[in-house]
């Protein structure tokens, strides 16, 4: 009876109302299931979302190269966003799940005025065992670019 109260029933008797509870038990069933996937989806997203191949506090040691002033070695970037060697650059550094975004912008520019361009891009596929290693990153970091002091000096 619980169930009838739920359902829609066709104002008919006979075939039609058998055809209106097994339609309200057919809709009830998916929703069942629907909530069901549901809930799995949002956990899968979630699980996967948070995953990430660099540990929080090495998240934080690399924003500790944002404080740092660097010159460049060589001449990097496209039309308008071009920054010359030897120039003088504050740096950027997004971490996603699965890669390290390093950009570069002049350093007598306000970061939100700043017009960044892509320094380096690496992915957990460039690590050796797809893991985070602070000796490769700056490897392949100072290969580019050298420091020269530190923000406010």
């Amino acid at each position: 009876m619980k169930e009838r109260e739920r359902c829609v029933v066709f104002p008919h008797q006979g075939w039609q109302e058998v055809l209106g509870f097994a339609f309200c038990g057919l809709i009830s069933m998916i929703n069942r299931i629907a909530d069901r996937w549901f809930i799995v989806f949002i956990v899968c997203f979630l699980l996967s979302s948070c995953a990430t191949f660099v540990n929080e506090k090495e998240a934080m040691h690399l924003k500790e190269y944002e404080m740092g002033i660097y010159t460049l070695k060589d001449t990097i970037g496209e039309e308008d966003r071009v920054l010359k060697k030897g120039e003088r650059i504050s740096l950027y550094i997004l971490v996603g799940g699965d890669s390290i975004k390093v950009y570069a912008y002049p350093s007598n520019v306000d970061f939100l005025k700043s017009s960044r361009t892509l320094l380096l891009y690496l992915f957990e596929d460039d690590f050796e065992n797809k893991a985070f290693n602070i000796d490769y990153f700056n490897k392949r970091l100072w290969e580019i670019l050298e420091q020269k002091e530190a923000k406010g000096k």
